[in-house]
């Protein structure tokens, strides 16, 4: 127990990192990049997040995925008045809150406290940076051993090119590359389904109908409510035009009892989800 509670530090210690990633994106128009790419040292890619701007350019919010789509959640940003970032809310893949991060600012230094969905201060101590140069931050917590230091790097244009994350020894650790493609694919190829639907119909079967605007690779997966993806009901190139299709969950031999959800997807973009009930013992899906 004791490993896994440690385990789970971890990863959500390492999901902060992307969160230091947004200092100072959206101060200006040049910083508004429509997706963020993060790759390790060794330059393996690790995640990736598309950004959510307002008719003004604000940053309002971001949804962050692995590097194979597999979404992990999305953050909402609650500003003041004055349009400073006071609060990131986390939703988890069925919505509900994993966790809020609250920021207070004085003067150069940002001081970051993160409370799970009870409440609770999931670091026992506040995470803060500090701005130490116009394009270097530092990181560190309390009694901690956690201490990064950031860095910004532009091109002659002035546009931002990179962003270098390195540890207390200045060893790099991770590094990032904004784009403009604002989604899973460009902007100009992403596809949808207009009137799409997951409905359950009975007893082990699913009924999947929707439209398609033009010819699409579409998928209906099973996931976890983690986001874990659980198994692949349907995945094909399908052309324009009205489809439907019956899936039949009773063989997934996966699908142990609990909650589930279904997920349509359209060239690897969610598009729609259903949330469904497996009973095996009762003999079928509710």
């Amino acid at each position: 127990m004791k490993a896994l509670k440690s385990k789970s530090k971890a990863l959500l210690g390492g999901s902060f990192l992307v969160a230091f990633i947004l200092v100072g994106f959206a101060s200006s128009a040049q910083e508004q990049p429509g997706r963020f790419d993060l790759y390790d040292a060794q330059g393996n890619k690790l995640m990736f997040i598309v950004y959510e701007y307002d008719q003004n350019g604000t940053n309002t919010a971001y949804t962050v995925y692995f590097s194979d789509t597999t979404f992990t959640r999305r953050v909402v940003i609650g500003r003041n008045a004055s349009g400073v970032r006071e609060t990131e809310t986390a939703y988890s893949f069925n919505e509900d809150t994993a966790y809020t991060t609250k920021y207070a600012v004085s003067g150069n230094t940002t001081t970051m406290t993160v409370l799970d969905q009870f409440k609770v201060d999931q670091f026992h101590a506040p995470y803060t940076y500090t701005k130490t140069d116009p394009l270097k931050y530092h990181f560190s917590q309390k009694n901690s051993t956690y201490e990064y230091d950031m860095e910004y790097e532009y091109d002659g244009n002035g546009n931002m090119t990179k962003v270098n994350l390195y540890d207390k020894n200045h060893v790099p650790i991770y590094y990032g590359v904004p784009s403009s493609i604002s989604g899973i694919l460009p902007t100009q190829n992403k596809l949808y389904a207009t009137r799409s639907s997951i409905n359950l119909k009975g007893d082990n079967v699913l009924a999947w109908e929707f439209i398609l605007d033009r010819e699409s690779k579409v998928k209906c997966e099973v996931m976890s409510l983690l986001g874990r993806r659980i198994a692949v009901l349907y995945s094909g190139i399908l052309p324009e035009g009205s489809h439907s299709r019956i899936l039949r969950l009773g063989r997934v031999a996966s699908l142990t009892n609990g909650v589930y959800v279904a997920v349509m997807s359209i060239d690897n973009e969610p598009v729609v989800n259903t949330k469904f009930t497996v009973q095996r013992i009762r003999g079928g899906v509710k």
